[in-house]
């Protein structure tokens, strides 16, 4: 009987270790701040996504266990006090500990523990002083035609392209397997082995701009290395764009980005939807439906039970751009009107896409209805369609919002899979449409652009 109880207290025991060991502690210690509240997020391309609230102790440290369902990638430390201040780290299954002072947080942050983010580190101060090296040593080549100086120059810059290639050679050395290694190696800007002309290193970052980054390594999405190599080879190509023709040489970069991201499905809809979302920000409709044409199959779309967020954002770019005329629709409203699409002269609709779950949502859907009761000269329809499924949270929002009550609202229970949402491609929330004479003529995103739309069409 010892014995059995013997063998149980050491799996007990094991069992305990093996449960300790799968938490790992995050402490970012920042003296001078005391009794703050800082956040912490999940990065994923240009997108953060907040796991935690950390408060500080009377020492300024801020403390929390990250288990074994964190994804391994980029986090960040997000201070809300101060703008644009953040301090991005690595989580690899590990302990990671910070240590800085409120004075200046980025210049005296230390490292207490974490191979990963020791490895991050140690790269970026190196890589830093070795760009700011190169461009220098670029623009005296490109500015004086002395042959010897420009040997001499050649010669500096050689060394230091070496020193590069040895640094991070000796930096990863039996740390290849790291998450930090993958990152670097992805992250690296190539240079041209040889010191030559602008055009030429132009040309030469063309070719090779993307040849180091591993798009087979989805764990890269939890961090900005796509979306910043897409960025940055984008805008190599965007120094080539004519007037005549001011997309082609942008289409180009687009054909061999998405060329190399098809290695991998996920990282393929990563960096697609990352696209998206870029030229729909800048307003480049002709972009947006360059890729939502070309890189997603319409029929695969159409044929599908349950079209995908990513295909609902291509398909709408389609068919629902700005300019995009809108097919005869119709739909009952809670109060058993009928709502329905019209081509009457200087007619004007207004379709809101919302629901109680979306934030954003539930600030902004009570001011655009008051705003529409206050105006006793409307002479525009407004119509919100719900894209919440449970009946009673729908209602009890609306009962404490007596505007948005009394304005046309369309809930039939099924979310997403809602006649006009389908209809219409939604695949966010809150999404608005402004119709005019049957045309889409706005698309705000927020109310002061949903204000500065109603301006325009002199109907506020």
């Amino acid at each position: 009987m010892k014995h059995v109880f013997a063998i149980l207290f050491i799996l007990f025991t094991t069992q305990c270790t093996l449960n300790a060991q799968s938490f790992f502690p995050i402490q970012l210690t920042v003296l001078g701040f005391p009794n703050q509240e800082i956040y912490i997020a999940q990065i994923s391309g240009d997108h953060y996504r907040i796991t935690d609230t950390l408060l500080s102790d009377s020492q300024g440290i801020f403390e929390c266990s990250f288990d074994a369902s964190y994804s391994v990638g980029m986090y960040v430390f997000l201070f809300p006090q101060f703008q644009n201040t953040e301090i991005d780290f690595i989580f690899n299954k590990e302990a990671v500990s910070f240590k800085t002072n409120i004075g200046n947080i980025h210049s005296n942050l230390q490292i207490v523990s974490s191979v990963e983010n020791t490895l991050l580190y140690s790269f970026r101060t190196h890589y830093v002083n070795f760009l700011n090296d190169i461009a220098l040593l670029e623009q005296i080549y490109d500015s004086y035609s002395d042959d010897a100086f420009k040997k001499n120059t050649h010669a500096e810059y050689t060394k230091k392209i070496k020193h590069d290639e040895e640094f991070v050679s000796l930096l990863l050395k039996n740390h290849h397997h790291t998450f930090a290694a993958q990152l670097i190696k992805s992250s690296r800007i190539p240079h041209s082995p040889q010191l030559v002309s602008a055009q030429e290193r132009h040309e030469y970052a063309k070719q090779n701009f993307l040849h180091a980054v591993n798009f087979a390594d989805t764990l890269l999405c939890n961090s900005t290395v796509f979306t910043e190599k897409a960025i940055k080879y984008l805008s190599l190509y965007a120094k080539e764009r004519t007037r005549s023709n001011p997309h082609a040489a942008l289409k180009q970069a687009v054909d061999i980005i998405l060329a190399k991201a098809h290695v991998h499905p996920t990282t393929y809809s990563f960096i697609v939807n990352y696209l998206l979302d870029g030229f729909e920000t800048m307003g480049d409709t002709e972009m947006l439906m360059y890729i939502s044409s070309l890189y997603i199959s319409e029929s695969q779309c159409e044929h599908s039970e349950s079209t995908t967020t990513l295909e609902r954002k291509a398909l709408q770019n389609v068919h629902y751009t700005i300019g995009s005329a809108v097919p005869a629709y119709s739909a009952q409203t809670i109060s058993g009107t009928t709502i329905h699409s019209t081509l009457s002269k200087d007619a004007i609709e207004i379709l809101v896409f919302w629901a109680t779950w979306c934030g954003h949502c539930t600030e902004l859907t009570p001011k655009i209805a008051t705003l529409y009761a206050k105006n006793p000269n409307v002479n525009y329809s407004l119509t919100f369609i719900s894209l919440d499924t449970e009946e009673a949270v729908f209602s009890s929002f609306l009962s404490e919002h007596q505007h948005l009550a009394n304005s046309n609202n369309v809930f039939d229970s099924k979310g997403w899979d809602s006649k006009l949402a389908e209809d219409f491609y939604v695949y966010a929330s809150p999404t608005i449409f402004i119709i005019k004479n049957g045309i889409i003529v706005a698309k705000p995103i927020d109310y002061e652009s949903y204000t500065n739309a109603l301006l325009q069409l002199g109907i506020l």
